[in-house]
């Protein structure tokens, strides 16, 4: 968590800018002290949400982090990832600023995955549009892969010249905690996320669909000024 931060916060120009959200089991002694010891630190930029281990699947905890943030444009990731990038921030508001309507997913070069973006950027516009940052239902995986495919479908997926490290266990770049190997268990048990995604193609399109409205009805809008 900390290296997380600190490495977000130390290469980004206006560091004074950004805020985290965590969304922590409440028996996790020691991430609830990490952030703690942070909050310490940066008093107005560190938040977190708290609830009992396995009540909660891991897209609806993003979605709760939304719930309660303050900017207008989020980043989903994990505690394994660190920013790379100098003036990574800078580069995100410009890539946004490409699109007057802040519809679009951003994301940068992981050092790990190339097909998709896992880790990305969002503007308010696009989860207010849909109510959600990612599908809720979704559970665990697929997730990034969701939001991917239908930013794709509208011409609004981006990835930027910016590196964003995944410190995947995959590539020995990281040790799994008692919350990594959970999840990898139950995954490997059968998580329910891939039939999801493959049953809901229609929910997709319709995402697509009202994102693709709102950007047509924000152009009728301002080109009328």
């Amino acid at each position: 968590m900390q290296r997380l931060w600190e490495s977000a916060y130390n290469t980004a120009q206006n560091p004074q800018d950004l805020e985290v959200i965590w969304h922590i089991d409440d028996d996790d002694r020691e991430s609830l002290d990490c952030a703690n010891l942070l909050r310490g630190l940066y008093p107005d930029q560190i938040q977190w949400l708290t609830c009992p281990r396995h009540s909660i699947v891991l897209s609806q905890r993003t979605n709760e982090c939304y719930g309660i943030s303050h900017k207008d444009i989020v980043f989903t990731a994990g505690d394994d990832i660190i920013f790379r990038s100098e003036n990574w921030d800078v580069a995100v508001l410009e890539a946004f600023e490409g699109y007057p309507d802040k519809i679009a997913c951003i994301g940068g070069d992981d050092l790990l995955n190339y097909s998709i973006l896992t880790h990305f950027f969002l503007h308010r516009n696009w989860i207010e549009t849909l109510g959600e940052v990612v599908p809720g239902f979704m559970r665990d995986c697929y997730c990034d892969t969701w939001v991917c495919e239908v930013a794709e479908s509208i011409g609004r997926l981006v990835r930027l010249d910016i590196v964003i490290e995944h410190l995947h266990y995959s590539v020995g770049k990281m040790v799994l905690d008692k919350t990594g190997q959970e999840r990898l268990t139950k995954i490997q048990q059968g998580d329910e996320s891939g039939r999801l995604f493959l049953a809901n193609k229609a929910a997709r399109i319709e995402q697509a669909r009202r994102l693709q409205a709102y950007i047509d009805n924000y152009e009728v809008a301002h080109a009328a000024h």
